[in-house]
């Protein structure tokens, strides 16, 4: 039902009236651990929140306070499964990006979540979305900050073109030497020095990053792929398949990217429909 649906839904108007929606949350304990898998069970079958609270004979605002701090629960209350085997990539994300909005830089919140393993730079080059919702949040936390704009200094810039090298973004590498990218933006424009500079710092880091592709494709065996082919004409995901047989997610992608052959036979053996395949991005 659309939102604007159930503010004209008897049942949700009476369930309104008695309801007491300003109660602390002391008045709304949290479910008990037993009661919340009990509802985590119903919610995965696809049943409807407020149905289940009602059958089980539970507060729903107990529900949802309880949500706050049981990741699974809330979940499961967006509609998703916490057991899916994605669940743990997709609770990884959300606290990369709860870190990012707190202020963390890039390499602080990996860090904190990964020991520095750069989980999120892989994600960010395997899936352009989250790497978008993670230079919006770090440009919007810097627009926040109350603090005086850092300065532009030459050793901020070395490490700046530094980073580009390594084939990050410009709003990844001016979180981490701690300025925005308007203010790096803004020195490109007055600067033609330095505009040259960035330049061929995102070009080679470019071709780095393609270096570090060709390697690690490079690396795997025939028996590996061969595995991964067969473990996808089975039925299992991409990603599922190359955790099985020892390929990075990754690795996968970056073969495709440059292996068209191979992308059609792994379109193929999913049962890919051709309208849905897409091209390789150059």
């Amino acid at each position: 039902m659309p939102d604007n649906d159930l503010l004209h839904d008897p049942n949700v108007l009476l369930f309104a009236a008695e309801t007491d929606f300003g109660a602390t949350v002391d008045e709304c304990a949290q479910l008990s651990t037993a009661d919340a898998g009990a509802v985590i069970d119903r919610l995965r079958t696809g049943e409807d929140a407020f149905d289940v609270a009602d059958d089980l004979g539970l507060p729903i605002r107990s529900v949802y306070v309880t949500a706050r701090t049981n990741t699974d629960l809330a979940l499961a209350l967006a509609g998703k499964d916490p057991h899916a085997y994605e669940a743990e990539g997709d609770i990884a994300r959300a606290e990369y990006l709860r870190l990012l909005a707190l202020g963390c830089s890039p390499t602080l919140a990996d860090r904190i979540l990964f020991d520095g393993a750069a989980r999120a730079t892989k994600w960010r080059s395997n899936d352009p979305n989250f790497g978008v919702a993670c230079d919006v949040v770090a440009s919007a936390r810097a627009k926040r900050s109350g603090r005086r704009t850092a300065r532009f200094t030459p050793s901020r810039i070395d490490a700046f073109l530094n980073i580009l090298l390594h084939g990050h973004t410009v709003v990844f590498a001016a979180a981490e030497v701690g300025v925005t990218s308007a203010l790096v933006y803004q020195r490109r424009r007055r600067d033609a020095g330095f505009k040259s500079a960035m330049d061929e710092a995102r070009a080679l880091g470019e071709l780095a990053a393609e270096e570090r592709e060709t390697i690690a494709v490079e690396k795997v065996r025939s028996e590996q792929w061969e595995a991964l082919v067969e473990r996808l004409r089975a039925g299992v995901t991409l990603r599922r398949a190359g955790m099985d047989c020892g390929v990075a997610p990754d690795t996968i992608y970056a073969r495709r990217k440059k292996d068209p052959a191979f992308r059609e036979l792994t379109d193929l053996v999913r049962g890919v429909p051709p309208s849905q395949r897409r091209a390789p991005q150059t």
